[in-house]
């Protein structure tokens, strides 16, 4: 017959002691450890300032890419040009000769002639490059608008080199074209003014003058007291 160990009902009891017991010792462990790794992941010392001295270097490399762009060189439009502005092209142009040049502090200037007004080297004003756009005015009488009325270029460089775009007066926003022909200070093309001619009866002065100008485009403008 096997004897029973008195102490025996207790071991079970011992046993879940034991086990709750240890339990518990890797619960502390485990959150131990991720104290330890979420103390280790934080970076020393105060991060606000690291933040803001971030952020103020990321704005400062943002304003130096936002700077001009290097097409906004006004020296780009330095030059001599000659051209028009076409009302109605063929019939209705006002021609003109721009002379653009960048002074000592890297601003633009010019001056504009326009035979039609007896405007000969007449200053520009308001000049300024904004990335490839060019701007700029003069003032002059008129007979519309009134006494120093306000007249306006907005143009280009197109892909042949031309400038280009849209003068603003009164009646809108008319197409100009003006070709380069040289850089600042070069000759202006003169002005070509024919002399009035007396007419005999017969009109032959007519004719003759008429006929000289066959190869180009010409007008004939009757004037009659009646």
């Amino acid at each position: 017959m096997r004897r029973r160990d008195p102490n025996g009902p207790a071991l079970p009891a011992l046993g879940r002691a034991a086990a709750l017991g240890l339990t518990v010792a890797l619960a502390l462990l485990v959150a131990a450890g991720c104290a330890s790794s979420t103390a280790a992941a934080r970076p020393a010392g105060p991060v606000a300032p690291q933040t803001a001295a971030t952020e103020g270097a990321t704005a400062r490399a943002a304003t130096t890419e936002a700077d001009p762009e290097p097409d906004a060189d006004p020296a780009r439009f330095a030059g001599l040009w000659d051209g028009a502005i076409y009302y109605q092209p063929g019939s209705a142009e006002l021609e003109a000769t721009l002379e653009l040049g960048v002074d000592a502090g890297g601003k633009l200037v010019g001056t504009i002639d326009m035979a039609a007004f007896d405007m000969l080297y007449h200053p520009l004003e308001d000049l300024r490059v904004e990335g490839s756009d060019v701007y700029f005015s003069y003032r002059r009488d008129s007979e519309v608008r009134g006494p120093d009325a306000l007249f306006s270029f907005e143009g280009r460089l197109d892909e042949d080199g031309a400038l280009v775009g849209e003068f603003l007066e009164s009646r809108g926003r008319i197409p100009f074209r003006f070709e380069r022909l040289g850089d600042p200070g070069t000759a202006r093309p003169e002005l070509e003014r024919r002399p009035l001619a007396d007419l005999s009866p017969e009109g032959d002065e007519l004719e003759r003058a008429f006929n000289e100008d066959e190869d180009k485009a010409r007008l004939v403008l009757l004037l009659s007291p009646t």
